[in-house]
């Protein structure tokens, strides 16, 4: 599956700003309080753009089957 080339780059800045600890602003779309919520869930993970869009990618993936449902179409 293709990406945009935004979400991408959220991805990109969002686990950038989590493998040097950043503590403080928004980076791609995680705010200050996500980033240390998943830094304490997680101390080892590196690097983190990896993991965000494989996370993302499953969460697509998991999500067309309901939509499908809903709009009445078999998932």
């Amino acid at each position: 599956m293709r990406r945009a080339p935004a979400l991408r780059s959220a991805d990109a800045e969002s686990g950038r700003a989590l493998d040097h600890r950043i503590e403080y602003g928004i980076w791609g779309e995680m705010a200050e309080r996500e980033r240390r919520a998943l830094l304490r869930r997680r101390p080892l993970t590196t690097p983190w753009r990896h993991l965000l869009e494989a996370a993302r990618s499953e969460h697509g993936r998991l999500a067309r089957p309901d939509e499908a449902r809903a709009l009445g179409r078999p998932g």
